[in-house]
Order: structure tokens, then sequence, then C-alpha cells
């Protein structure tokens, strides 16, 4: 079962705090866990940041998490950058049942100009995840094995942080990221909006899989993550755009090559 808890909680009720969580970026952070997976934790954060077609919007503002009844986290109204980015607000509501934990996330122009483009980013963080971290995959296969090791994809070893764009997307995910130069690899192209990870345990192998319909970038690095980014929508002033997605745990029997 899945559980998950706010960065700031996690720091305060727990005795051992690993030195990169408690120093790392002030942006909206979950720490999830789950029961199968002792002592392991990963860190979701929804949002990283935000931007459109010309321009990023700088790190998302930390937000005050609210637990409205049990397995139901959110936040309502925050800023989406700092002072000097453009204005606009962020809400988000997370469910965990079971093994799954979905989310939604809608943001608002609150400027008095058009967002061409908008998008956000989204960094699910595998560093205390063990095993997991080293079994990295993004779906950019062939159909009968679509699922390949991020560690073994034809792009610059010495960039921080890689993209390619969902297939079903290429045309959106190239006006937005053209302009980030050698994260861009347009030569790779995955299947679906999902990223993911594994480790064998006993005689199974379990992943957990982040997933968005609304992704049309995905994003490795080596420090471990796996990103993508979502997309709002050209939004006037005044609108909301919003999407959806979701981390799942599971296992199947594990079979050595």
């Amino acid at each position: 079962m899945i559980q998950m808890t706010s960065l700031e909680s996690f720091k305060q009720s727990r005795s051992y705090v690993p030195a990169a969580l408690k120093a790392g970026v002030a942006v909206p952070t979950l720490i999830i866990e789950h029961s199968d997976c002792d002592e392991l934790l990963w860190a979701l954060r929804l949002m990283e940041f935000f931007g459109d077609i010309s321009r990023g919007f700088g790190y998302q503002p930390n937000v005050q998490w609210r637990e409205e009844s049990e397995g139901v986290l959110c936040y309502e109204d925050s800023e989406v950058a700092p002072e000097d980015c453009p204005s606009g607000t962020c809400s988000c509501q997370v469910n965990s049942k079971d093994d799954i934990l979905t989310f939604e996330i809608g943001v608002t122009n609150r400027s008095n100009e058009v967002w061409p483009d908008c998008w956000g980013w989204l960094c699910f963080i595998h560093c205390w995840a063990q095993a997991f971290q080293a079994h990295c995959e993004l779906p950019v296969g062939e159909p009968e094995k679509p699922w390949v090791p991020a560690s073994v994809l034809e792009a610059p070893l010495g960039r921080w942080l890689k993209w390619c764009p969902v297939a079903e997307h290429v045309a959106t995910a190239e006006r937005i990221a053209r302009n980030h130069k050698a994260r861009w690899q347009p030569h790779i192209q995955a299947t679906k909006g999902a990223v993911r990870a594994w480790r064998a345990h006993s005689a199974s192998q379990q992943f957990v899989q982040l997933t968005s319909p609304d992704a049309i970038i995905l994003g490795w690095s080596h420090w471990p993550c796996t990103d993508m980014g979502v997309y709002f929508g050209s939004l006037d002033p005044g609108q909301t755009g919003s999407i959806t997605g979701q981390v799942e745990f599971s296992e199947k029997p594990y079979v050595p090559i």
C-alpha cells in the first residue's frame, strides 16, 4: 500500500532525513513510500516549474499541503512562479488508495497576457530507492519490447538532464523544447507518456510507474530521476488548464534473462 507525506511533515516526523532532501530546492514535494518496499522512498515534485513556449517561469514556490481526509492531500491557489515572473496560481489534489496515487493539477493565468503553450515539469526522484535507481526505463523501444533502460539511450552523457518527445505530441513538444539545445533529443521518441523503474526482490519484479495522459515530453538524468513535461494548453488571462496523472506500484514474477 502507498503512503504519501508532504516533505515538510516527513522532515518533522522522521529521525533520519537524507541530506539532499534537507537541502533540496523548496518546491511542492511529496514523499512516497510503499509497504512492500521497506525503508525505501521516492520524492515526487508536483510541480517543479512552469513555462510557456518562449520562457521558463522558474521553480514553483513551495506550498502549504493540507490533509483533506485519509489518503487525500491538496494545496490551493499557490503561486506558480517567483514574484518577478508572470502572475498565476496553481492548485493540486492527490489521492492514494492501495497501490495507486492519482493527482490533478490546475493552473490559472492571473496575468494580462496570453500564455502560449503553457506546460509544467513533474520530477520523480529515485535517489533513495536503492536498486530501483539502477533500473530507470522509458517506453522508447520496439512494440515487442517497448521499455528501454535510460542508461543505454544514445544521448550526450555529459548532460545533466535529457528530454525526448512523446510520439503522439511531437509537434507540440518540438515547439516547447527546441530552444533547450543539448537537452533536447528528438531522435528518441516515446510511445506513451510514462516512465518507470524496477527492482528484483525475492521471486518478484517490482515496478513503480509515473503516467500522465497529458505528457508531451519525457525526461531522465543520472541523478537519477524520471520526469515528464505536461501540457496545459494556451491560456488566456483568467483561463485555467488542468492535467492528471498517477503513480502505480505493481509486481510480476521475476524471470532472469
